[in-house]
């Protein structure tokens, strides 16, 4: 054993106690150095060429008397000193802690609970161990501040007579040195010289081009071939070298001639011994540090400023040496061995990806009509007006699909490339055909959750070519507007739809439920998941709904081949996977597939109109639920979940049994009154807490387990900004803070808002722990804190948003109906504003303090002015000067 392995042991202080740390040795690892000497904690510094991550195991006894308490303050206090001082932590061990909820990072009141609990919010950890490891309990934990590094968890069986059982991790760990020594190569779009491009563009004679071509993929073949040469003319080519070492900082020219040079004056000094070489050396050292400063300030600001989250967490892995977006990954036919091979790693998340896709049956349903003769959709309009103002209304992207042109040059030169995008346009719309470049797809891999190194674990996203996007967007807006202006899409979709969101299907949804509770009712929900939906579409049935909305003629013809012959390839690190055919679903990554989504699960509602419960759709996700008196039972949710089977066997869409739950509102808890929901004789399982659209619903409608949920996930992302970020400006940080941390807090705030004071706390703590660790912020009080940063409470913040919320329902900007949360005040009352909202009498506080009741104390304050402002921009402004303390 010490031939392979370098032990780093602490001896047993306590009974049961004693941990070791075996590192193998052809690994550089380091004993880290621990001030305490009565915790059982052994911590070791492991280095992986540029970067280092500090393993931590520790052990704690299972008691809790006094002692055990100062004991775990010992504990606490070591491990904070170890994550703090370290950008990559893994914290390992036994810990003895039952009573914890690791999903909802939630544990009854406490003092051992609470102090190990404040320990992970304020270390930023993520718990990663989901399953028993000692009778139904999860005693032994792993711990980390970077979940990019575990790859897989599992729990095995106990090694001789322990009765615990094996945790055994597998890290995203190797070696970083490349021998890649190649060059890339890319276009340099953010510096291009676009006057000269549209000039160039804009002197073309498109009628002449285009009078000798007969199919749209000749005109799209002569479009691209002058708009990559213009490209290749004025947009600069940077060729790089491959980094030999992956996670090597990147510097800009100036910078690395600033270092060149630093390192010859270092050079000049060791080999001179002269004063005058030692002062030069030190005078540009410190020049050097500001240069580095000021640029990464300046990164970081650009960052900031972005309020892309996907850029936020590219550049804290950057730091974190975690860069890789796909990481080791199982072979299914080689034993589920991992492979890191940029080809082979493309072809099995191909291979995964297109299992999911459906064989049509060949069964055609009968469909009856959703719209009368007389109303139509056959044509669309493309003017040049009209693709002017969609090509300025894209994103500045620099992302390309197969077409290789981003979204950017496109807005760029809108003016001199609209003319021939209308040609193009025009003749696919009415020949019915698309280029073939159109039909292509790439497909990235983004992990959503669980282990890595599976590829279910991950979801496709597609990037199809920008000018196929541009001009789905014109007929999509044709075709949304014919479908919401003859009210062909129910009122119970919020997915994709103007006015609509997730916050007004919850807010529709849980204000059923609290109605329902407080006239003495119980509520049975059912969420149902469909297994990859978008996929699974049958282009045949589809096709059959379409017609069905009397949608014909070049538009249904047009639609037809825009579904057909689609094909796709992965893409990692650069390297294509092989082709593969898509051969069901409607395109992920287009701007058309949603709404063909929409149209073909609208029908679903129709199930249900015979029976008393409820549907509520977001796409894919669906909710079915019933209210009734205590005592009684849903019979209609049984019949509902049989007529939902059968209609999803009629459409070929799966229905995923085990991930569908049921799920009770009430205030009554009463083992003894469960009834029994199946899907295809498959009994659903019982949840005390769902998540719905982002937001976790506890049975009493409470919703402590969210709050605790999204706090720890805010409190991780505020040590991610202060662990990562280098610039200790507070101006900037706080605007880090707002851009990243602060969503989190505020999603959906108007179903959840809470009026228990702990709870509201819990929320506030997460801004007052981070403005104190501000610069020149830890001595002043958290209201002076907030002055000195121009920054409002939450809670205030979460009021401002009730009341946005109220004015958009009573002016008719949400899709929510006025009479189903409101009430008006008598008119006879001349104090106040003109249009008071009635107050709700209430039973429970559960329904007291909902959006519908609770928003009308503040919104019958509000002054006149404010509540009569002529636009929404204009209300918030007036609410952001209005004193709620006055």
């Amino acid at each position: 054993m010490s031939a392979e392995y370098t032990v780093f042991r602490k001896d047993r202080l306590r009974r049961g106690g004693g941990v070791a740390i075996f590192v193998r040795a052809d690994i550089l690892a380091e004993l880290v150095p621990i001030d305490s000497i009565n915790v059982d904690i052994v911590a070791v510094d492991l280095t992986f060429d540029t970067h280092k991550i500090r393993i931590i195991t520790c052990y704690r006894p299972p008691y809790y008397t006094n002692e055990d308490v100062a004991y775990l303050d010992s504990l606490v206090t070591a491990l904070s000193k170890l994550c703090l001082s370290s950008q990559q932590n893994i914290v390992l061990g036994d810990f003895n802690l039952p009573n914890i909820d690791w999903f909802h990072y939630l544990a009854p009141s406490e003092v051992c609970h609470d102090k190990f609990l404040s320990f992970v919010d304020n270390a930023g950890l993520q718990q990663c161990v989901n399953a028993p490891t000692h009778a139904n309990n999860v005693l032994d934990l792993v711990l980390t501040d970077n979940t990019c590094l575990i790859s897989d968890v599992s729990i095995e069986c106990p090694i001789g007579n322990s009765d615990h059982n094996t945790v055994h991790v597998s890290l995203n760990i190797e070696n970083s040195r490349s021998n890649d020594n190649g060059y890339v190569c890319y276009y340099d779009y953010k510096n291009a010289d676009y006057d000269n491009l549209n000039v160039y563009m804009s002197r073309i004679n498109w009628d002449y081009e285009f009078s000798f071509v007969f199919t749209t993929e000749e005109y799209w073949n002569i479009f691209l071939m002058h708009l990559t040469t213009a490209i290749e003319l004025y947009v600069p080519c940077i060729v790089r070298k491959v980094n030999v070492c992956k996670n090597r900082k990147t510097y800009p020219r100036y910078l690395r001639n600033m270092l060149n040079r630093k390192a010859r004056l270092w050079k000049r000094w060791r080999t001179s011994s002269l004063p005058q070489d030692k002062l030069a050396y030190k005078t540009y050292v410190s020049k050097c540090r500001t240069a580095l400063s000021t640029f990464s300030q300046d990164k970081e600001r650009d960052i900031i400023s972005s309020n892309n989250v996907g850029n936020f967490y590219r550049y804290v892995n950057s730091k974190l040496g975690s860069r890789k977006t796909v990481h080791p990954i199982k072979v299914c036919n080689k034993n589920n061995e991992l492979t890191s091979d940029p080809v082979e790693q493309a072809n099995v998340f191909n291979d995964y990806f297109a299992s999911v896709f459906t064989v049509d049956n060949g069964v055609l349903p009968d469909v009856s009509p959703r719209s009368t003769n007389d109303i139509y959709c056959d044509s669309v309009v493309f003017t040049v007006d009209i693709v002017r103002k969609s090509l300025l209304a894209l994103k500045p992207s620099t992302s390309a699909g197969p077409d290789g042109l981003p979204n950017v040059i496109l807005k760029k030169l809108a003016h001199s490339v609209c003319t021939p995008l209308h040609y193009i346009f025009d003749s696919s719309f009415k020949s019915h055909q698309l280029p073939s470049q159109w039909l292509q797809a790439f497909v990235t891999p983004i992990h959503k959750k669980g282990a890595t190194s599976d590829p279910s674990n991950y979801r496709p996203i597609s990037l199809t070519c920008t000018c196929c996007r541009v001009m789905e967007r014109i007929i999509n807006a044709h075709l949304i507007n014919y479908l919401l202006s003859n009210r062909l899409i129910t009122k119970h979709q919020h997915g994709f739809l103007l006015k609509h969101s997730t916050c007004s299907n919850l807010l529709e949804t849980v204000n059923d439920w609290t109605l329902a509770l407080d006239n003495h009712l119980k509520t049975d929900a059912i969420y149902i998941d469909f297994q990859k939906a978008f996929d699974s579409v049958s282009h045949t049935k589809l096709l059959c709904k379409l017609v069905s909305y009397n949608i014909y003629g070049d538009l249904f013809e047009w639609i037809s081949a825009f579904l057909n012959n689609r094909s796709q390839q992965v893409k990692i690190s650069n390297v294509l996977s092989n082709i593969v055919f898509i051969t069901s679903g409607v395109p992920q990554g287009s701007v058309l597939g949603p709404t063909l989504f929409l149209i073909y699960i609208n029908d679903l509602i129709d199930a249900f109109a015979t029976l008393n419960c409820t549907v509520k759709l977001y796409a894919d996700d669906a909710k079915l639920y019933s209210s009734y008196r205590f005592g009684d039972s849903s019979s209609c949710l049984i019949q509902a979940l049989k007529y939902l089977s059968d209609w999803a066997k009629t459409w070929q869409l799966t229905i995923a049994n085990s991930k569908c739950v049921a799920h009770r509102i009430t205030t009554v808890n009463n083992s003894s009154d469960v009834c029994y929901y199946a899907i295809d004789d498959f009994n659903l399982e019982w949840s005390n807490c769902t998540r719905d659209l982002g937001v976790y619903i506890d049975s009493d409608l409470k919703f402590v387990q969210h709050i605790s949920k999204i706090t720890h996930i805010a409190h991780s992302r505020s040590c991610l900004i202060l662990k990562c970020f280098f610039t200790r400006n507070p101006v900037v940080l706080v605007k880090a803070f707002c851009t990243y941390v602060r969503p989190v807090l505020e999603y959906c705030t108007p179903v959840w808002s809470p009026h228990l004071t702990g709870l509201i706390d819990k929320l506030e703590k997460v801004q007052r722990r981070f403005t104190k660790k501000l610069y020149g912020m830890s001595n002043l009080s958290y209201n002076e804190r907030l002055v000195s940063l121009k920054l409002d409470s939450l809670y205030n913040r979460r009021v401002k948003q009730d009341l946005i919320m109220c004015y958009k329902i009573i002016n008719g900007l949400i899709c929510l109906d006025f009479s189903d949360f409101f009430t008006t005040s008598p008119s006879d009352r001349t104090r106040g504003h003109n249009f008071k909202l009635g107050i709700q009498n209430c039973r429970l506080d559960t329904r007291k303090f909902c959006f519908a009741r609770r928003v009308c104390h503040v919104w019958n304050k509000l002054p006149h002015d404010v509540v009569n402002s002529c636009s929404i921009s204009s209300f918030k402004r007036k609410l952001a000067a209005f004193n709620f303390d006055s």
